[in-house]
């Protein structure tokens, strides 16, 4: 039995790579398309005249769809 996908906003947190970062070959829960869920982190940043400067809070770690980058996890 599979787990199901739950998509999960992102708020005001950034999205950022993973080193190593792994993967899932799933169903979007956002757009149903059959994808390669690659995973990412949900980092708040401090930011200056909207660069980010100074990772200040780290969310989690998610999965995200290549095709609508919806957010989501297991």
């Amino acid at each position: 039995m599979s787990a199901g996908w739950v998509v999960v906003p992102r708020g005001e947190h950034d999205v950022e790579e993973v080193v190593e970062a792994r993967s899932a070959l799933a169903e979007c829960p956002s757009c149903g398309s059959r994808v390669r869920l690659t995973e990412r982190e949900l980092v708040r940043n401090l930011k200056v005249l909207g660069l980010a400067l100074l990772a200040t809070e780290r969310a989690g770690r998610v999965y995200q769809c290549p095709r609508c980058d919806a957010l989501c996890v297991r």
